[in-house]
């Protein structure tokens, strides 16, 4: 890489000096596009109501509506026995890592949460979340509806212990 980006130096410091570049480039990224643009601390209420659509505010009223869906990135297996069980997806006997997204209505990703090992259920990384995610306080009043798919079914008390409406697709499935 040192050659690519015509570095002259010995071949001890190349790849030093340029792991200190990519370093450095990482560092800004993050502080600057990853700050702004990603987290619940990035949008005001007001901002993220914006976002909002016509169906939104005709079916929901003004109310903040945050969409949870649970996500995953495949990865390899580990050389680390725990890891690589922790890793493990039974459900889809694979290997991977989760990730919560939360999405504003209009289609705008507002946080990308994670990531979890893939042994952790939508439920279990969701009650992660409310437990340690004060940013959603900040952010989210009583009755903001949140819109969840039957793998939120075993945490419907801890969005309400909250005050926030939860919304589901589940009421017609039995479970069993």
């Amino acid at each position: 890489i040192g050659t690519l980006f015509k570095v002259s130096t010995s071949e001890e410091s190349i790849r030093r000096r340029i792991e200190d570049t990519f370093h450095a480039i990482t560092i800004y990224l993050n502080d600057v596009l990853v700050s702004s643009n990603l987290g619940l601390n990035h949008l005001t209420r007001t901002e993220a109501l914006s976002h909002h659509t016509t169906y939104t505010k005709a079916f929901f009223g003004d109310q903040l509506l945050l969409i949870w869906d649970g996500t995953y990135v495949y990865c390899n297996k580990s050389n680390d026995h725990t890891l690589q069980r922790d890793c493990y997806s039974g459900h889809k006997s694979r290997h991977l890592v989760k990730l919560m997204s939360l999405v504003i209505p209009d289609g705008y990703v507002l946080d990308l949460i994670g990531p979890f090992y893939g042994k952790h259920n939508d439920a279990a990384i969701s009650r992660a979340i409310l437990d340690k995610c004060t940013e959603l306080s900040v952010l989210c009043e009583d009755n903001d509806t949140h819109i969840v798919d039957r793998g939120f079914r075993d945490v419907v008390e801890e969005f309400q212990a909250l005050g926030y409406d939860l919304k589901n697709d589940w009421s017609s499935v039995q479970r069993g």
